[in-house]
């Protein structure tokens, strides 16, 4: 395994990363999974449009009106 291989494994994945993985549970009506996934990102970018938006139809899909 190269080095390059073996860093990448070792770092967090990227916003891009978790925001693709909770879409794709959205996607496949796990909705629990992509609020738990969003989650997972930091603050700073769980403000973003995308994921905040994403997190309150997913918390909707499960009936949590008043944290959506």
């Amino acid at each position: 395994m190269g080095l390059l291989l073996f860093l990448a494994m070792l770092s967090p994945p990227s916003f891009r990363e978790i925001y693709q993985h909770a879409q794709d549970a959205f996607v496949e009506g796990r909705f629990a999974d992509a609020v738990t996934l969003l989650a997972g990102l930091p603050e700073e970018e769980s403000r973003r449009a995308a994921p905040y938006n994403l997190r309150a139809l997913a918390l909707s899909e499960l009936g949590r009106y008043d944290e959506a």
